[in-house]
């Protein structure tokens, strides 16, 4: 990548003149930069390119489709959602059999830019399409000429888990928790007894070549059900769950040590313990649970050299709160509470990100409460 990016730059220097050959090197250029995860230089290459006339529609949607994604991978998920839809919008007739794929990144990007009904409504205009290509698929182009019919199949196949999941993930960020558990289960039932095929990139298969293994998909409907259930109120069902979630990336953790699935392993913990408030169970349970969820995080955050990150700021909330509101002596706490709230205030206080200012506030209300009760 860096040497192919050296030769674009001087290619890029001798196009002057040239609107064509210079659009061709700032969208070589973008591409290099954004396969190596820098999105925020293929960002400017793109916003230059968008400066130059297209050739036709495809490329006009290639980059289209470019610029969204590095939107998103920039943190901008509204931004991304904005030109996703209006690379959905695009009329000419030759971009029609691009419409599954169009949906599916709205649909995407709205849920994570948190419009979860937009996203809902894209994955229901989308369903149908997946549908039918898994039954009827659509005769070969010049573009789908190289693959199989097998390997047709398993990437329809992939697409209608995908979507399922993703129409699952869009009802439970609109509340409706019954419908969430009917998607669950029909994702459920399609994932089967074998893993999807990995899903064809635009250079051959996408890493990892394998594709995920079985038990990642089971664990994320594990997951999804898990906060269906909690979220109808049914906490047993969802401690259920969870539990064998939590199980699941704790043997997944154990073969391969990676440091996510400990993260993970908190926040299964994490969310055990507000199951276990749910359900009334003694604070001790929650305290339990907390308590293996700070641990977990502590050894994530000394073998990663992340001192503050969401999840063990809302564990430190969760121990506060259980002190404060479910009467938990500081002494059984294991750890000084009252001085890990003053770091923490301190260093977002600090650091000053907009995200992390409601927590502040709340380590603050945390603070003043149990000075309040001290004297």
């Amino acid at each position: 990548a860096v040497e192919a990016n050296a030769h674009l730059l001087v290619a890029l220097d001798l196009s002057r003149g040239n609107a064509r050959a210079r659009a061709a090197v700032l969208d070589s250029l973008a591409r290099v930069q954004a396969g190596v995860g820098n999105y925020g230089l293929a960002l400017g290459w793109l916003e230059e390119r968008a400066k130059l006339p297209f050739a036709g529609a495809l490329p006009r949607l290639s980059h289209c489709l470019l610029l969204a994604r590095a939107r998103y991978h920039l943190s901008e998920p509204r931004a991304a959602a904005a030109q996703s839809d209006r690379c959905l919008a695009s009329p000419e007739p030759e971009l029609t059999r691009f419409r599954p794929l169009l949906l599916d990144r709205s649909g995407f990007y709205h849920l994570a830019a948190g419009d979860a009904a937009k996203a809902s409504e894209r994955y229901a205009a989308l369903w149908p399409l997946v549908d039918a290509a898994a039954t009827t698929p659509a005769p070969p182009s010049k573009a789908t000429r190289a693959f199989s019919s097998k390997a047709a199949a398993a990437e329809a196949a992939r697409n209608r888990l995908t979507t399922r999941l993703g129409q699952a993930a869009a009802a439970l960020a609109q509340g409706q928790a019954r419908e969430a558990l009917t998607f669950i289960a029909a994702a459920d039932a399609l994932l089967g007894k074998t893993a999807p095929a990995p899903r064809q990139g635009a250079f051959g298969r996408e890493r990892p070549a394998t594709g995920l293994p079985l038990q990642s998909y089971r664990l994320l409907l594990l997951g999804l059900r898990s906060q269906a259930h909690s979220l109808a109120g049914e906490h047993e069902l969802a401690a259920r769950d969870l539990t064998a979630r939590r199980d699941g990336i704790a043997a997944r953790h154990k073969a391969s040590g990676l440091d996510e699935d400990r993260l993970e392993l908190a926040l299964c913990e994490a969310q055990l313990a507000q199951l276990a408030r749910r359900r009334k169970l003694p604070p001790a349970v929650a305290l339990s649970h907390l308590s293996t969820a700070r641990r977990q995080w502590l050894t994530w955050s000394a073998a990663t050299g992340t001192p503050v990150e969401d999840l063990g700021l809302a564990i430190l909330a969760s121990f506060a709160e259980l002190h404060l509101f479910a009467g938990v002596p500081s002494s059984q706490l294991g750890f000084d509470l009252a001085g890990e709230l003053r770091a923490g205030y301190t260093k977002l206080s600090e650091l000053r990100n907009p995200a992390w200012e409601p927590m502040r506030a709340r380590f603050a209300r945390y603070l003043t409460t149990m000075h309040l009760r001290r004297t």
